[in-house]
């Protein structure tokens, strides 16, 4: 059984570090590195506090992107049903260099984020096999002004996770695979997104346009280290998609312009990740 367990393990740390070598130069933003740290402390039974860090870093260069810093609340309310709540503090981390007079001059700063969040997950099990399903409502508000015309000040999703994982009986090891949409629940919409030529006749209709803007998938392994610690690494796999919207508001009279028509591109990105999560 050891022999099993030594086996299990290598061939996902394999998995996890083939991404790595593959992208080594890779200076582009379609893969990334996350690490996280999570500490979770058991107020009372089925009641539970935890805070936690995230750094992402994205392409060959090893560069900090973004990083999370959450503190949630969660209650089980019956042995297969739980919800929660957090906050997240979002810091994108940006850069920009210009080259004023042959010189160039790389300027750094930080954008900041807020994020509510709420959700509830339902857990059924069979055996070895555990099946869950989460459905997290999420709203971000963003510190910089924008252009509420093409994007909203605070945006709101509906994260659909489903999830598959299998507990071993005599090793401390349990992988795990999970799909997720997201859908984006309150896009800047305009009227005739799809006029073509004919854009300039689009009308402002508010932030109602409805669409799934991502589809993330994943697979891991969670390692129980002792009774408080544990290991968790993963692959994950985004798809994103989102939409250009080139507006801008005119004279008083003349009101908000569409100033090209409405267009969607989509991106892909694989991350591979480590977290480290202490209990007490």
């Amino acid at each position: 059984m050891k022999n099993r367990y030594l086996t299990i393990l290598t061939l996902f740390v394999a998995l996890f570090a083939a991404p790595v070598v593959l992208h080594a130069d890779d200076d582009s933003d379609s893969f990334g590195v996350r690490l996280s740290g999570e500490a979770d402390y058991k107020i009372m039974k089925g009641m539970h506090v935890n805070v936690s860090e995230e750094l992402r870093f994205l392409g060959g260069s090893h560069l900090l992107d973004r990083s999370y810093t959450q503190l949630g609340f969660s209650y089980k309310f019956l042995d297969f049903l739980k919800a929660g709540v957090s906050y997240t503090a979002i810091a994108v981390h940006k850069s920009e260099t210009t080259m004023p007079d042959t010189e160039e001059i790389t300027t750094h700063w930080v954008e900041w984020r807020h994020r509510v969040s709420g959700d509830l997950s339902a857990t059924l099990k069979a055996g070895q096999w555990r099946f869950s399903l989460r459905e997290r409502i999420q709203g971000t508000y963003k510190m910089r002004e924008l252009n509420n015309y093409q994007q909203p000040q605070m945006s709101w999703v509906l994260r659909s996770r489903l999830k598959v994982a299998y507990k071993f009986r005599s090793v401390p090891l349990e992988p795990y695979a999970y799909f997720e949409p997201r859908l984006y629940l309150n896009g800047a919409k305009w009227s005739g997104e799809s006029l073509g030529e004919d854009f300039r006749n689009a009308d402002f209709l508010g932030h109602k346009d409805v669409y799934f803007n991502r589809y993330r998938g994943a697979a891991g392994l969670e390692w129980k280290l002792s009774k408080r610690n544990a290991l968790d690494f993963y692959l994950l796999y985004d798809n994103l998609y989102d939409k250009n919207i080139d507006a801008k508001k005119e004279g008083s009279k003349k009101g908000v312009a569409l100033k090209a028509p409405v267009t969607g591109y989509s991106s892909n990105r694989v991350s591979v990740g480590v977290s480290y999560k202490f209990s007490f």
